[in-house]
């Protein structure tokens, strides 16, 4: 099962860790992102984006969501499925083995498979056809150390329709998937979205929460338990605000 992974350049230490947690997943590939800060305001112009129009956004999330819509465009072309991650993804050790046969379960108008979710965001689906939707969040707090222990706990995944939940780090994106993202993720603009049974109102200025949003209008799927682990952890992440890349050796 070949799995696009995304990575910045100047971060080799995120691919080195990501292939040394993975070492089990046999299809990996690296896919060099496109690095918003390096570009800066001049280059994201060039990739139809004006950074000041997006005072939300930071260039970093502008850079992360325009490799997330490279990757939907390819598949949009190619006309079958693609499975794209992020590099601080935690993949189950028989990831690759659910992963098939839950493909085969699903139906054949599907546009998205979310493997897991953020542990510290809400997620909402249905637990089986016809009943209710659940609405939940976990703590990250509650999981400490978990890294290792993830890809090797054994139990049997179901995938569940989703109304919210928050992934841009592991999921398989059908071609009308993928056309139904770029139509409802393009243009970036500054908005702020309701949020399928929260009640609440988010500031939209990443790709996770633009995807999250569009969730109600697709034919979208969670696996459950989840099958990919996200670490979420914000004193490793690119997603900081404009400036702030000195210490990674990139000065806007």
């Amino acid at each position: 099962m070949n799995i696009r992974v995304l990575n910045l350049t100047r971060r080799p230490d995120r691919w080195t860790r990501f292939q040394m947690l993975n070492s089990h997943l046999s299809g990996a590939e690296r896919v060099e992102c496109i690095d918003g800060p390096a570009l800066g305001v001049e280059g994201l112009r060039e990739h139809g984006v004006d950074r000041e129009s997006l005072p939300k956004y930071q260039c970093s999330t502008i850079g992360n969501q325009l490799t997330h819509m490279r990757e939907w465009k390819r598949i949009a072309a190619s006309q079958e499925a693609g499975t794209v991650a992020e590099d601080d993804a935690i993949f189950h050790r028989d990831f690759e083995g659910h992963a098939r046969e839950l493909l085969t379960l699903v139906p054949d108008d599907y546009d998205v498979i979310f493997w897991g979710w953020t542990q510290c965001c809400a997620v909402m689906f249905e637990i089986a056809p016809g009943c209710r939707w659940i609405l939940g969040a976990t703590s990250k707090e509650v999981m400490p150390g978990e890294n290792h222990r993830f890809p090797k706990h054994p139990y049997v995944p179901n995938l569940h329709r989703v109304s919210h939940c928050y992934n841009s780090f592991a999921y398989t994106l059908s071609p009308r998937g993928a056309r139904n993202l770029l139509e409802k993720c393009w243009p970036l603009k500054d908005e702020t979205l309701p949020m399928t049974g929260t009640g609440t109102q988010v500031d939209i200025y990443g790709v996770d929460a633009k995807v999250s949003a569009t969730i109600p209008f697709m034919q979208a799927y969670l696996c459950f338990p989840p099958i990919v682990y996200h670490p979420h952890d914000i004193s490793d992440s690119d997603m900081v605000p404009d400036g702030a890349f000195a210490e990674h050796g990139v000065l806007q």
